[in-house]
């Protein structure tokens, strides 16, 4: 596998366990107490890191379907 799939399966990896710490985050009484605009700005940084890991996601599956075509091909 590509030096550059390993990584991004690496950041993916990292990316899901931020995502999941800042969901937990927004389930506790401390998120509550925030103001409307903090609670806002958290819930868009939490939708762009599920975009972002979707994305990285097809990326991942793309280029493993490359490299399998590429080796049957071979």
């Amino acid at each position: 596998m590509k030096d550059f799939v390993k990584r991004m399966m690496t950041e993916k990896q990292e990316l899901d366990e931020k995502k999941k710490k800042l969901f937990d985050f927004m389930t506790t009484m401390e998120y509550q107490n925030l103001s409307a605009n903090e609670k806002f700005l958290l819930g868009v940084q939490y939708n762009a890191m599920c975009i972002y890991s979707s994305t990285l996601f097809r990326r991942i599956n793309l280029y493993k379907r490359i490299n399998k075509l590429g080796k049957k091909t071979k």
